[in-house]
């Protein structure tokens, strides 16, 4: 589709096009599309049906990338079997976004095959698993937005009810802005803990490898609920966050939310006079790492330093030349080496 062709939409269906809808996925509309798309999703019935599409394409473009399907190979075949008719109605042209949307259908055809096209615990639930090194954002179908850590899980109802919208994290870190409805709660469920907001944007983690969920405000106010009323709920604010520890079933920290809670999400890290074990556990974390040290002169840096970039590479080359050291990634392990730097005076 050409950046000046006005774009369509199924007015008996009252939806917006496939081949629109894939422009939106793959960041190639026009100005003028955007324009329209925006217009198109004030509508109640056309905003649930995209988000709904939308989040099946993230979904499958993930889920046959990582099953390395042949979606080329599929392509072909879907394209073979073309109805002639579609010839006698108009010239069909092979537009990039046209033909990525057939490469999708071509997974879609291939999954149905193998059978893991979409995980339904039950009916209407929608179960998500974030891959590797990819950040995920999800568009939910009261219009609220989360964002997917790597390797984080969740599930949530098709459609939410009049009474509260709940969502279920099962393993990972997701971060989320909530649209603003009083008379119907947002609700994140942990397992171990549960999470009631009105509208905000906020962070949870759950970390079994640590024993703890932590949840981080950016905006706005929730309230943390603990099972069987083990304690009284809390409520943070704007720049407050908490630690839950799952052994001893009590707050194990209260403290002020650091920028870095988020770097996952924005990849700004803030670092001002802190050891490089704990700048490298935070910049490792961000990205799904661990981290070693095999210098010791080398855990002995302080650094202060602001970090822009959503490259763990350029990251990692920027703090080997700050505090001459070499760092080396092998499998989901960053190993830092060198001579380092000697502490800084208080």
């Amino acid at each position: 589709m050409q950046g000046n062709t006005k774009p369509m939409a199924d007015k008996k269906k009252h939806t917006i096009s496939d081949e629109l809808l894939t422009r939106f996925v793959f960041g190639e509309l026009s100005e003028q599309e955007a324009a329209y798309i925006k217009s198109a999703l004030e509508d109640d019935e056309i905003r649930l049906d995209f988000i709904q599409r939308k989040n099946l394409l993230d979904e499958l473009s993930l889920k046959g990338i990582s099953q390395g399907i042949d979606t080329e190979k599929g392509l072909s075949k879907l394209l073979n079997t073309i109805d002639q008719a579609q010839a006698h109605r108009h010239t069909f042209r092979y537009h990039t976004a046209w033909k990525k949307w057939l490469q999708l259908a071509a997974v879609i055809t291939l999954l149905l095959g193998v059978g893991i096209l979409i995980k339904h615990s039950r009916p209407k639930v929608i179960s998500i698993c974030s891959q590797h090194a990819i950040l995920t954002d999800i568009f939910l179908p009261d219009s609220s937005v989360i964002w997917l850590n790597t390797a984080s899980e969740i599930s949530y109802p098709e459609k939410f009810n009049k009474k509260q919208r709940t969502l279920a994290l099962h393993k990972g870190e997701i971060a989320l802005k909530v649209k603003p409805n009083k008379e119907c709660p947002f609700i994140v469920q942990t397992g171990k803990l549960q999470v009631i907001v009105v509208g905000t944007e906020f962070d949870v983690a759950l970390d079994d490898s640590m024993g703890l969920t932590v949840v981080s405000v950016q905006s706005g106010t929730v309230r943390v609920v603990f099972p069987n009323d083990q304690q009284a709920p809390v409520l943070l604010g704007a720049g407050e966050k908490c630690s839950y520890s799952h052994s001893s079933f009590l707050i194990d920290t209260l403290e002020a939310a650091s920028p870095n809670d988020l770097a996952w999400k924005t990849g700004m890290f803030v670092f001002n006079r802190l050891p490089l074990p704990r700048v490298m556990e935070t910049i490792a974390k961000a990205f799904g790492y661990t981290v070693r040290f095999h210098s010791a002169r080398a855990a002995n840096c302080i650094i202060t330093a602001t970090l822009d970039g959503h490259d763990l590479n350029t990251i990692l080359e920027t703090l080997s030349l700050t505090a001459n050291i070499e760092t080396r990634i092998a499998n989901d392990t960053i190993y830092v080496s060198g001579t380092g730097c000697l502490p800084l005076p208080d």
